[in-house]
Order: structure tokens, then C-alpha cells, then sequence
């Protein structure tokens, strides 16, 4: 909920532009910092975009879980703080045309402040998200299309994580995890200079 400009945050440029390219359906998994969620998205989109509260913090993989129900065969799901802009219709068809389980998006960045994720063709082979074993120039962008049969190996009402949990028990089961290699930028709110840069570039979120 970081503001980017006039009150606007993060969040809400996110899910405008899901807006835009026709999503039927948005559903924000709120844990931490939810009240504030809840009062912006409430009424502000309409029936498109609903809350899904937990009463306990479940995780990213926990949170998907909790709204197994709520989920088509297929979906996407969105990392909060972070943006690439990727041809969402693309990601899809990459994600149908490979049979894939799940399909991350990657991107190419320098640096050691992420982990990292390593191919063999198309297929992920390994997935760390531990920055300190970073030896690859390919990092999680944080927009997934997932089969929701591959939410059968999450434990219910448990806190459990996409990132260091279930993708990696998803390639050591030899499941059709597939990597979708983006040349946009991958911007990541999680350090100060990526926020300042996004406060004075808030076109690059339109």
C-alpha cells in the first residue's frame, strides 16, 4: 500500500492494469496491513476484485490454499510488491502450449539481492530464494500461472510458502514447472531506491 503518487499505491496500479486486460475475476489475499487493503479495494472496482482475509498469516502458498475453492483449473497469481509488464495472453499460451503445472515468470537481473532460477530448456530445474546462493542471472519476477491441481501438495489452514516450500517439492516431484523468460524490467519494491525510482516514474506503472 507504499504510495506512488497522489495517494494512489502500489497495489491499486497492479490491479488496474488486470482490470484492463479483461481478468473476470481478482482476488486479494490479505494478512498483514489488511484493514488498510480492505477499506481501499472495498466497493472500488465493484464485484470484480474481492478480499480474502486470514485470520493467521498463511504464507504465499497458505494464502492460495485458503481460496482453493474460490479458483478456476487455471490462474494467475501476483506478487504485491513487484511489477514486470508482460503480455499476459502470452504467459498463458506459453503456460497451455507446455502443459505446464505451473509457469514462473523470470527475469534477467544482475546482482545478488534475490535468489535464483536455473533451466534446461524451458523446464525449471532449480529454484532458490535464498539471495546468499545466487550464482544465476534469472530471478522469480513474481507473476505465476498456476494449474490448481498443483495446490493438492499444500497442507490446509498451515502457514506454507510458494518460494521455499511448494515450487521447490513441485521440481523434486519432477511436476511440468516451466519458466517464462520476460525482457522487461522487473521492478522490486522491497529496497528504498526502487520505491524513490517508481515516485518519480509513475508512468512505468501505467
Amino acid at each position: 500500500m507504499a504510495e506512488i503518487e497522489g495517494g494512489r499505491p502500489f497495489l491499486d496500479y497492479l490491479v488496474r492494469r488486470l482490470v484492463d486486460s479483461n481478468f473476470l475475476r481478482i482476488i486479494i489475499c490479505v494478512s498483514y496491513m489488511k484493514e488498510s487493503i480492505i477499506n481501499y479495494f472495498t466497493n472500488r472496482y465493484g464485484s470484480l476484485v474481492e478480499i480474502a482475509e486470514e485470520k493467521d498469516p498463511l504464507g504465499t502458498a497458505g494464502a492460495l490454499k485458503n481460496i482453493e475453492k474460490m479458483l478456476p483449473d487455471c490462474f494467475a497469481v501476483f506478487n504485491g510488491d513487484s511489477y514486470i509488464r508482460v503480455d499476459y495472453a502470452e504467459l498463458f499460451k506459453f503456460h497451455q502450449d507446455n502443459n505446464s503445472d505451473l509457469t514462473i515468470t523470470l527475469s534477467k537481473v544482475s546482482g545478488n539481492r534475490y535468489g535464483y532460477v536455473k533451466l534446461n530448456g524451458m523446464r525449471v530445474v532449480e529454484f532458490e530464494s535464498d539471495p546468499k546462493y545466487h550464482n544465476s542471472e534469472l530471478v522469480n519476477a513474481g507473476v505465476y500461472v498456476f494449474q490448481r491441481s498443483v495446490l493438492r501438495g499444500v497442507p490446509p489452514v498451515t502457514r506454507f510458502s510458494l518460494e521455499r516450500e511448494l515450487i521447490p517439492n513441485l521440481i523434486r516431484n519432477n511436476a511440468r514447472v516451466m519458466g517464462f523468460v520476460s525482457e522487461m524490467d522487473f521492478i522490486d519494491m522491497g529496497v528504498p531506491e526502487s520505491y524513490n525510482y517508481l515516485k518519480k516514474n509513475p508512468d512505468l506503472l501505467k
